[in-house]
């Protein structure tokens, strides 16, 4: 069997996973909320900012990550906004659990 026929069907395996539906479900709940997408979308700024930051090596703006931990925590208060986050969070650890089993395998 080919390569893409087998990265097929991981691919399909995934979209019926039940971490990948929930945070389907859980996006589609945000979309339909303005204000919680945007406090999403803020966030995700504020924490690629402090990544990138940290990733060049620069010093870190603490005003920066204080505003980021008090919208997360305004964030976590709001059900849909804490449905979200621990959906993406299950999702993401699935793809990290698959692409180190890819990774071992190859090494």
């Amino acid at each position: 069997m080919k390569l893409q026929d087998q990265a097929n069907k991981l691919a399909e395996a995934i979209k019926e996973s039940d971490e990948y539906k929930a945070f389907k479900n859980a996006i589609a709940e945000v979309e339909g909320d303005k204000e919680a997408e945007d406090m999403v979308k803020e966030l995700k700024v504020m924490q690629f900012e402090i990544q990138r930051a940290t990733a060049r090596g620069e010093k870190i703006d603490e005003e920066k990550v204080r505003a980021s931990q008090e919208l997360y925590h305004s964030c976590i208060v709001n059900p849909k906004l804490a449905n979200f986050f621990q959906a993406e969070f299950k999702f993401t650890k699935v793809m990290e659990d698959i692409q180190k089993i890819i990774t071992s395998a190859v090494e």
